[in-house]
């Protein structure tokens, strides 16, 4: 119930209309007889966002032009933040660019990425957050060996990847095949192993065969490379 600003049209005003295509505003003036047109730009919609990544103490998101509501679009603002509202990178880009690179982030850290329109009438809404965790995927677990155990069973042992890939190793899964370099892409474990695991039983092979073995670690960011194949042959 507050008067912010008055617009001057014409004399006596007695009817409103608005253009909903562009937000204009038409106002009928009776004594001047004449119809008054006001400007409808506004702030630019906030941009879609097409697709975003994670990398190495780095984020890249990607945007889609949005309507500019008559105001054109002079810059974009890129911003990450933590989950406490604190912003620790930013850019500002040019309009043409949909496309931005964050860098010197800390990996294991979940950011929240946005995208803010800028015009004439300043700083637009911001897209929508997307949630982003810089680092990368483990290194391969290394030196994987495979003991037949009571005839059928086979008994794997490894160890830790080299590198976690700046993001806290989470589990292991384990794959079998009976072809070298056939291993399935569905891990015989159920679950993932725990992060302290450097040995695993698999149990249930069938006698007189060769079976295959690789290994691959976990993280938050995702799943390692395999690690070397390791065979064995059940009596």
């Amino acid at each position: 119930d507050t008067i912010l600003s008055t617009v001057r049209v014409g004399n006596h005003p007695d009817a409103i209309a608005v253009n909903t295509t562009t937000d204009a505003v038409y106002v009928a003036n009776a004594a001047s007889a004449t119809v008054t047109v006001l400007n409808g730009a506004t702030w630019p919609e906030p941009p879609g966002v097409a697709s975003s990544s994670a990398g190495n103490r780095s984020v890249t998101i990607n945007w889609e032009a949005s309507p500019n509501n008559g105001s054109p679009v002079t810059s974009f603002a890129v911003a990450a933040k933590t989950l406490a509202g604190v912003t620790v990178a930013s850019q500002i880009v040019p309009p043409a660019q949909f496309s931005d690179t964050l860098t010197g982030l800390t990996n294991g850290v979940t950011y929240f990425v946005t995208v803010t329109p800028i015009s004439a009438y300043g700083p637009g809404n911001p897209s929508f957050a997307v949630q982003l965790m810089p680092g990368n995927a483990p290194s391969a677990p290394q030196g994987l060996t495979a003991t037949r155990n009571a005839n059928v069973h086979a008994i794997l042992k490894w160890t830790a990847p080299a590198s976690n890939g700046g993001s806290a190793i989470t589990g292991y899964n384990v794959y079998v095949g009976t072809a070298a370099g056939k291993e399935s892409a569905t891990p015989v474990n159920t679950t993932p192993l725990s992060a302290a695991s450097a040995k695993y039983t698999v149990t249930g092979l069938k006698s007189k065969k060769t079976y295959y073995f690789t290994v691959k670690a976990i993280n938050a960011i995702g799943s390692s490379a395999s690690s070397n194949e390791a065979s064995i042959r059940t009596n």
